[in-house]
């Protein structure tokens, strides 16, 4: 009991100083690359978790693939390219704090129930429910896209090692990713400064929690219990309020590019 405390306390420390970082970058407090570049470097060297266990959770990823009942749809390579376009853009408008891996991969998991989670190495995977049912426009998608690349870039992941047998379901490799409330809400403002910088719809982060909390029992492999929810709801909600230049906008289905019209036909179409 006294490690996973441990283990917890320094998850937070980890993300705080992570916070700390994003707050002065964002505030143009830090005016040469070098300075921020430096500051990045005291994260990496003090508060990376051990490349060991970030291993372990990315063979994991290739257990779940190969997992009786877990079906990995394919994808045309212009919804790939897509995907990963708007990976890089995240990444490249925020490349003081964020790695870009040059090989990011997107799996879309024919699966009913809507989920999406991300290992190291930029390993995202999206449940084809979430896709066609709950992802209604794509600045929604992009949000939910956004705090999972913020998450495997950053590497925020608690040491949760379980032995490997060869396969692992979707409840257990989501469980294996879940992080505090305290750790969420850090995770969410740092999203919602990257995705600002990336220039996509930062404020559509709190459409995607309330998407979630209108629907929490669909969301049972992402969402804790609905008090969680709520109170993530409302940290975040506080963060935007805090903020003066956090105006609310509007998004709507109509605004979406035609990559990701595509994107929500090829997942269609391999459900027929």
């Amino acid at each position: 009991m006294k490690i996973k405390i441990f283990e917890k306390r320094t998850l937070y420390k980890r993300v705080f100083f992570l916070v700390s970082i994003l707050f002065f970058t964002s505030c143009s407090l830090f005016n040469k690359k070098s300075e921020d570049k430096s500051v990045w470097q005291i994260y990496q060297k003090n508060y990376q978790p051990k490349r060991e266990y970030l291993d372990h959770l990315t063979e994991l990823g290739k257990h779940y693939l190969n997992t009786p009942g877990v079906k990995n749809i394919r994808l045309r390579t212009s919804s790939k390219k897509y995907l990963k376009g708007i990976y890089r853009q995240i990444v490249k408008s925020n490349e003081i704090y964020l790695k870009e891996d040059k090989s990011p991969e997107f799996f879309i998991i024919k699966d009913q129930a809507p989920f999406i989670f991300s290992l190291p190495g930029a390993k995202f995977y999206i449940s084809t429910s979430l896709l066609e049912k709950y992802l209604k426009n794509e600045s929604l998608m992009i949000a939910a896209i956004g705090t999972q690349v913020v998450k495997s870039s950053l590497n925020v992941y608690d040491d949760r090692r379980t032995v490997p047998v060869g396969y692992i379901g979707t409840g257990k490799i989501i469980s294996l990713t879940k992080v505090s409330l305290k750790i969420k809400n850090e995770i969410n403002k740092w999203t919602f400064i990257s995705l600002k910088r990336a220039n996509f719809d930062a404020t559509a982060i709190l459409n995607w929690i309330q998407t979630k909390n209108k629907n929490i029992i669909d969301f049972t492999y992402m969402v804790g219990t609905q008090k969680q929810s709520t109170e993530e709801e409302f940290l975040f909600k506080n963060f935007l309020v805090q903020d003066s230049e956090n105006v609310f906008e509007e998004v709507s289905f109509e605004n979406s590019s035609k990559g990701f019209y595509n994107l929500v036909r090829d997942v269609r179409r391999s459900l027929n």
